[in-house]
């Protein structure tokens, strides 16, 4: 958890606060969370957590100018659908992605990331 605020941290810093209004296409972060299932609990909390950041971030200007969009993708807490949604990610060419919420689902993924997917950040490392 404590990952997750400095992430929040992070993202708050660097909005730019002297744009008046945000411009530019949104800078889209897919994030993989538990938002059903049994951790739920936390990964309704991170995806929470993830919309107020964008709020504020967007209410602040954006970064560089760019509205962020956070989109939450639920793996219900099951590391095959975890697995499903990176590859969903890896065929759209994403660089980078937030989440897993799970452990379990942090070990499904270290395969595709270590070779040639996007840069993942567990947020309940293993």
């Amino acid at each position: 958890m404590r990952r997750f605020a400095a992430l929040v941290s992070l993202f708050v810093l660097l909005a730019q606060p002297a744009f008046a209004a945000v411009i530019g296409p949104p800078i889209e972060i897919p994030a993989i969370l538990s938002t059903t299932g049994p951790s739920a609990f936390f990964g309704g909390g991170e995806a929470r957590t993830l919309k107020v950041v964008e709020s504020t971030v967007n209410a602040a200007g954006g970064i560089k100018g760019r509205p962020v969009h956070f989109e939450i993708l639920d793996d219900q807490t099951s590391p095959q659908v975890t697995v499903q949604l990176l590859n969903r990610l890896i065929a759209k060419k994403a660089a980078f992605f937030l989440g897993p919420t799970s452990p379990a689902g942090c070990f499904a993924t270290l395969p595709l990331i270590n070779t040639d997917g996007p840069v993942g950040m567990c947020l309940n490392p293993p």
